[in-house]
């Protein structure tokens, strides 16, 4: 009996997908963002803070700190996206950014806030000095929780290895499922000196399915796809985690948000896009809503062994002060007469 139960809780298990939020706020627009796209349905609110997300401070030099936790879940794999914040944080999306802190399978949003509070105590430096930052209203960033590095919180469970010897490409993913995140890194060369693992030390200690060289997949049914991208060398900044959800047409979706489909602040762009791909649909918003994770829609069935990166990551090793306002913003340029040409390098 014990031996059904315990199977049938790591069938239920699905993949926890943790984001750090400004604000409660920003996490209930993200969410209703991503639900009037996909479809999917808001996990109950239930911010009890012994069930969840939740410091007690030693020193009681400040107030503990309260935790808001939301979810939003897959109808169709189980797959939960979990929004984290302060509680009594203001902040807005162009003052903090949404961040991805991690991917862990769980069976409910209970358990995910449980276990992302156990994952972020055991590399958390200084609870005092994430207290006095959320007492002065500061803005959080997810090497506050987990390290100089940032390295995101993995876990895939208890059913590694069932599935490795099965063929990645046979099985179709569902029409609004998440089946891929892509997770920039820097590669830290002074690993030594930091007590925490680096995102390629975790997953490839790991015994899940690789369906193509450096991707790594959650089992059945969710079949998340993580691909790891490390940052060059030369690279200042991290361009976004990504989000990157199937569909049936890319072309059909470009048309519906180009129509608006009720939310006229929603602006797509294309990457990736050739003569025998179709690309990916990058999706933002003019309100900046999500900002700091990217959507994407997919229409390949099948893994790439490539990933089309963005204008971000393409500029990560440039200061924003040296780029033409034709390049960053899209700008027309001054028309030659002579040449009948756009001027791309007068500002």
């Amino acid at each position: 009996m014990r031996r059904t139960i315990a199977a049938q809780s790591a069938r239920a298990s699905a993949p926890a997908v943790h984001i750090l939020s400004p604000s409660p706020d920003a996490s209930r627009r993200f969410r209703e963002r991503l639900a009037g796209i996909f479809g999917w349905e808001a996990v109950a609110d239930d911010n009890d803070p012994s069930d969840g997300f939740f410091f007690d401070n030693p020193s009681q030099l400040f107030p503990s700190i309260q935790w808001d936790s939301i979810g939003l879940q897959c109808p169709k794999t189980g797959t939960l996206i979990h929004w984290v914040s302060l509680a009594n944080s203001t902040h807005t999306e162009q003052t903090q950014p949404h961040a991805l802190m991690g991917v862990q399978a769980a069976t409910n949003l209970a358990e995910a806030r449980t276990m992302l509070a156990e994952s972020v105590q055991s590399t958390l430096s200084s609870q005092t000095f994430i207290t006095l930052r959320s007492s002065l209203g500061q803005a959080l960033s997810p090497t506050h929780f987990l390290g100089p590095s940032a390295s995101p919180v993995i876990s895939f469970g208890g059913r590694q290895g069932d599935e490795t010897q099965q063929d990645a490409t046979t099985a179709s993913p569902a029409q609004k499922t998440l089946k891929e995140i892509a997770l920039p890194f820097f590669i830290d060369d002074n690993r030594d000196d930091h007590n925490d693992d680096g995102l390629m030390e975790k997953l490839g200690r790991s015994r899940v399915r690789r369906p193509r060289p450096g991707l790594f997949q959650f089992p059945s049914p969710s079949q998340l796809t993580l691909r790891p991208l490390p940052a060059a060398f030369e690279d200042r900044t991290l361009s976004p985690a990504s989000l990157i959800f199937h569909c049936d047409s890319v072309a059909e979706w470009e048309e519906d948000v180009a129509s608006g489909i009720g939310d006229d602040t929603l602006r797509t762009a294309v990457v990736g896009r050739t003569g025998c791909d179709k690309g990916q649909l990058l999706v933002r918003s003019t309100d900046h809503v999500g900002a700091g994770v990217d959507i994407r829609v997919c229409e390949n069935k099948s893994q790439s062994p490539v990933f089309a990166e963005a204008q971000e990551s393409l500029l990560a090793a440039s200061l924003p002060d040296l780029q033409s306002n034709r390049v960053l913003h899209g700008a027309k340029g001054k028309e030659d007469p002579k040449t009948e040409k756009m001027d791309c390098c007068e500002l």
